[in-house]
């Protein structure tokens, strides 16, 4: 019947995302982030947060360490750090949130994906901070975050552009 061939239910492109509104997502992370700070497993450090390796790593492991003796070094030094930390698999991953991407802790948090990740603040979502143990993120990415996600917090007049003034001191609002 169709020239050519064809299929008669073919397939068709389907999106199943749901749409949240911008106030409940907004509260969502707030919600999130309070609930990590209550437990006590919301850690926020200076900016510039890095792993540091020792000074011994960078003179030889360019020349020296190849066929996958630098991965395996450091998955074995990032594990000890993680586990000396307590940030390990034993109380949870650990979620690593910095402004931008750090190469060595971004590839160390690579090597050991048991033990946790690394994110740079725009590939962080809701889910990520709930799905982890701890989350360790940068002093200035907390700030970035509270100050995206505050729509509702917002008084009406001041969204509106209009503010109304109350009553002057000293004047009964209620009661006789």
């Amino acid at each position: 019947m169709l020239r050519g061939g064809g299929k008669t239910f073919g397939p068709h492109p389907r999106d199943f995302a749901t749409k949240l509104n911008r106030k409940v997502y907004d509260r969502a992370w707030r919600t999130a982030l309070s609930y990590r700070w209550r437990r006590g497993e919301l850690l926020v450090c200076e900016d510039g947060m890095d792993l540091a390796l020792p000074r011994d790593f960078d003179l030889v492991a360019d020349r020296h360490l190849k066929d996958g003796l630098r991965e395996a070094y450091l998955h074995k030094y990032t594990t000890g750090l993680m586990h000396a930390l307590g940030l390990g698999r034993a109380s949870g991953r650990t979620l690593f949130v910095t402004t931008d991407r750090r190469d060595r802790l971004f590839e160390a948090m690579e090597q050991v994906p048991r033990e946790g990740r690394a994110l740079d603040l725009a590939d962080v979502d809701v889910k990520d901070l709930l799905e982890t143990g701890r989350v360790v993120m940068e002093r200035s990415v907390l700030r970035d975050m509270i100050l995206q996600h505050q729509s509702d917090l917002c008084p009406r007049g001041l969204a509106e552009g209009l503010t109304l003034p109350g009553p002057s001191l000293g004047t009964k609002v209620l009661g006789s």
